[in-house]
């Protein structure tokens, strides 16, 4: 079955693919049809699904490696590859789920890694009546539309990232945390990426960042490529481009960080239980982007 079923979500992201039971491997055809969805619609959301921990890293290692997150207490027992995220405890009352309270924080998975191509699967395992949504926002029409004064600022030019900087935020935005160790933050070296760049898969040009894991942008100082990367966020999530997605049960959401932008929301349902099992599949840049010498002082 190569042909699917499919509908957008909105006019410039996402799609639902009806009558696929993702907990069967895909025919080869089904899966590039389903890739291709993907690649240029930026999310696919496949609702009512029942997949076990091993069966969504099986489906996302069609995509490429499976990523093994650093927060080894959250990592799923029945698979690694698949973290917890949320605030859902054991028969004890201990957290089993990293719970991400940063609030709106918007950006790509692993831009501080030289990976060429990183896909992100969220599945809904329990699910709040209210709050818990993931927002997403298409950094391929981003691109298309990006103001020339600000398409001038960052063309060609290439942003330099660390995971280091974005743990370190996220970890001291929650409770229950785990900071890198010092042989851990001494694995993750600077990554450099264009700030605007090809789809790995379709070639359209896209937005690629992360604020807050970004060190600098190539020609600037810290501080203005920082502000140059808000203008950048806030061009990508304007009124009426942002889906928000709120997760029912058996909901399986993947995005494709080359085309899409995505964020987590403010946690807001302490007194109901979400647990979301995250599984990140990358392919490695063979030839990953030199990565730039800083400037220090605003020009």
């Amino acid at each position: 079955m190569s042909q699917l079923q499919s509908e957008p979500l909105t006019e410039t992201l996402g799609a639902v693919i009806h009558g696929l039971d993702l907990a069967t491997p895909m025919e080869p055809s089904t899966f590039a049809a389903f890739r291709r969805i993907l690649a240029e619609r930026g999310i696919v959301l496949v609702r009512n699904q029942t997949l076990t921990p091993g069966q969504q890293a099986d489906l996302m290692r069609r995509f490429g490696t499976v990523m093994v997150g650093p927060r080894k207490t959250f990592n799923h027992p029945d698979d690694e590859g698949v973290a917890r995220l949320g605030n859902a405890k054991d028969a004890n009352g201990e957290p089993i789920a990293f719970m991400n309270e940063v609030g709106i924080e918007w950006h790509s998975d692993a831009t501080g890694r030289p990976f060429r191509q990183v896909v992100t699967s969220l599945y809904a395992v329990e699910t709040p009546k209210v709050g818990g949504d993931t927002l997403y926002a298409s950094s391929v029409h981003a691109a298309k539309t990006l103001p020339p004064a600000l398409r001038a600022k960052v063309e060609g030019r290439r942003a330099v990232y660390n995971y280091r900087v974005i743990h370190a935020k996220l970890t001291n935005a929650s409770k229950n945390g785990v900071h890198l160790t010092d042989a851990e933050k001494a694995r993750y070296k600077d990554s450099a990426h264009l700030v605007l760049r090809p789809h790995p898969l379709t070639g359209e040009e896209a937005v690629f960042i992360t604020p807050e894991e970004m060190v600098y942008i190539e020609g600037y100082s810290p501080e203005e490529s920082y502000q140059i990367a808000l203008d950048i966020v806030q061009h990508v999530t304007r009124p009426g481009l942002v889906y928000a997605h709120h997760y029912e049960v058996g909901d399986i959401v993947l995005h494709d960080n080359s085309s899409a932008l995505h964020s987590t929301t403010e946690y807001n349902y302490q007194n109901e239980v979400r647990l979301v099992h995250r599984c990140i599949a990358y392919e490695m840049d063979e030839s990953p982007a030199a990565v730039p010498a800083p400037v220090m002082e605003a020009q």
